[in-house]
């Protein structure tokens, strides 16, 4: 995996650092704001930003509310592309795809469970004993690491792949195709 840190802080500042609304946003109001007096700060902002005037950290760091509730360095914290966009999106990905091979795992054993007993006469009793006769807890551990893996790789080569687009729509559509395909 080539990561290629210039082309990600490209995509990021077209649009000057609104991408972190919301953290800086959530920032402040951990910093002590309440959250209208936070939403105007952020609002206010980003219409300057809109307008021409600057990037969006800049102008946040001039804004006298923003400087007294949220220090320079807790500022510029909020701007960390990796925690800000890709970690959330890479642990999101990774629980879901646990928790759906969890429940896949449990509605393929009921699904054989209720076949056995339609098809075969076979009582619940006796399929689940013969069941665990042949499979292991470690065959399922296995199964619940593998999905945890697999989500993990499919997150970071998403967000890899995302991050790194360029061309505008097209290159983005090209990006998720390529994501898809890997």
């Amino acid at each position: 995996l080539l990561v290629y840190p210039e082309r990600m802080r490209e995509n990021l500042d077209r649009m000057k650092g609104l991408v972190y609304s919301q953290t800086v946003l959530s920032a402040l109001t951990r910093a002590g704001m309440t959250r209208e007096e936070a939403y105007a700060a952020v609002q206010r902002t980003a219409m300057r930003v809109w307008a021409g005037e600057g990037g969006f950290q800049d102008l946040l760091a001039q804004d006298p509310d923003v400087s007294r509730a949220l220090p320079a360095r807790d500022l510029a914290a909020c701007f960390d592309p990796v925690r800000t966009l890709v970690v959330p999106r890479v642990v999101a990905v990774t629980l879901i795809m646990t928790l759906l091979g969890v429940v896949a795992e449990i509605v393929t054993i009921l699904s054989c469970q209720f076949a056995a007993w339609y098809i075969g006469a076979i009582s619940a009793a006796d399929f689940y004993s013969y069941a665990w006769l042949n499979m292991s807890t470690l065959e399922l551990g296995a199964m619940v690491v593998n999905c945890f893996l697999a989500g993990l790789l499919i997150a970071t080569i998403c967000c890899y792949k995302g991050l790194t687009a360029q061309g505008g729509a097209i290159g983005l559509g090209r990006a998720v195709n390529q994501a898809v395909v890997v």
